[in-house]
């Protein structure tokens, strides 16, 4: 990530001194500092509002109730893990905290399910076959709703923030898929109407937010959850994680500036061209494809900036607004859940991982031209 940032800063600066563009250059660094300010402060209190009802789903029992639906998936996908091993209880928490956007509470269960495995891991140094399905499962990011990116696309205007709910889903999951099945031949394990529906999947992500504002307190207080102390206690964190990104947007969303006004951007989008022409990518949204699987805090910037230029309700604001939803910083989760048991050779992870990006971007593109053309 530093090597990304420092390119964006030092070839932007150089493009511009070759093209006369410095007074562009300058303005754009400090429109970039003011825009990220301005971006947290829309996206605080729809990060408050969010968390405040994913912390009312976390106390009401939802996540467990999630976690009991995927046990026997879990299972089938571990064979190698015991029934009833602590691994598995871990495995599912984790995985049902990320389909529900509770990216806070995922971590944690995630470095448990990794130390569970690491017991049942013969060899301490180099990752077992079960840990690197528990990877390629979290790089595959699948989330039910991505309040994020809605947060972030109601902050820049957008129409119906929610219209990527269900294009995202379908986009990680066919990740998903995929990174579970490249996983499995790479071990070599085996396991063997439209405008109609296009109308019920748009109505479906146009009542999923309003349905979970409405359904999740609900189910709270008929579990006896005291509803509204669980959301502020949600409220806080939301906001917490809202101060914490201000200087990675900062950061970025000034290289970015940078980088796209001195021209550099033009010339990167001409040399690269013949490859996004022939698969269909928009050009601007390459530097989001680089940044994605570095860094969360980044890549959110780099989304910002494509709402921010574009619109989120183009084509350009759709497309990143699902990639973004849909995919994950694989090489973070790769370091803080390889590095916090100790594992030095992390076998096909990596590749696993980044060919998982790259199929989420790929469905991103596909679910996007399909649902808004």
């Amino acid at each position: 990530m530093n090597l990304v940032w420092l390119g964006l800063i030092l070839s932007g600066v150089a493009v511009a001194a070759a093209t006369g563009r410095a007074a562009e250059v300058t303005d754009a660094a400090f429109a970039g500092g003011k825009l990220a300010i301005e971006t947290v402060m829309g996206l605080a209190g729809l990060m408050a509002l969010w968390m405040g009802i994913m912390k009312i789903a976390e106390r009401s029992g939802l996540m467990e109730g999630l976690a009991a639906l995927l046990r026997p998936l879990v299972s089938w996908l571990f064979p190698s893990v015991p029934k009833g091993h602590p691994a598995i209880g871990a495995m599912l928490m984790n995985i049902s905290a990320n389909m529900l956007g509770l990216g806070s509470a995922a971590t944690p269960f995630g470095l448990k399910a990794m130390q569970e495995l690491q017991e049942l891991n013969e060899d301490k140094e180099t990752a077992s076959e079960a840990m690197c399905t528990f990877l390629a499962l979290n790089t595959a990011s699948v989330t039910l709703v991505p309040g994020t990116i809605i947060a972030l696309r109601a902050t820049y205007g957008s129409v119906n923030p929610a219209e990527i709910v269900v294009a995202t889903l379908v986009a990680s999951v066919a990740a998903g898929v995929f990174s579970i099945g490249l996983d499995w031949a790479v071990h070599g394990d085996a396991r063997t109407g439209e405008v109609g529906a296009m109308s019920l999947l748009n109505s479906l992500s146009l009542w999923a937010v309003p349905g979970m504002l409405a359904l999740i307190p609900l189910w709270g207080a008929i579990r006896r959850v005291p509803v509204y102390d669980a959301f502020i206690e949600g409220a806080e964190e939301g906001l917490e994680i809202a101060v914490k990104i201000i200087p990675f947007l900062v950061g970025m969303l000034v290289a970015l500036s940078v980088f796209r006004e001195s021209g550099a951007m033009e010339l990167l989008a001409g040399a690269l061209s013949g490859i996004t022409g022939r698969l269909g990518f928009p050009p601007e949204v390459l530097p989001l494809m680089i940044v994605r699987p570095l860094s969360g805090a980044g890549s959110l910037a780099v989304a910002a900036d494509l709402l921010k230029t574009h619109g989120p309700d183009s084509f350009v604001g759709r497309l990143a607004s699902i990639m973004q939803g849909s995919t994950d910083t694989t090489f973070y989760v790769l370091t803080v859940y390889f590095g916090s048991v100790g594992i030095r050779r992390v076998r096909y992870s990596a590749a696993v991982g980044l060919a998982s990006d790259l199929v989420g971007f790929l469905a991103a593109l596909y679910v996007c031209n399909w649902f808004f053309g």
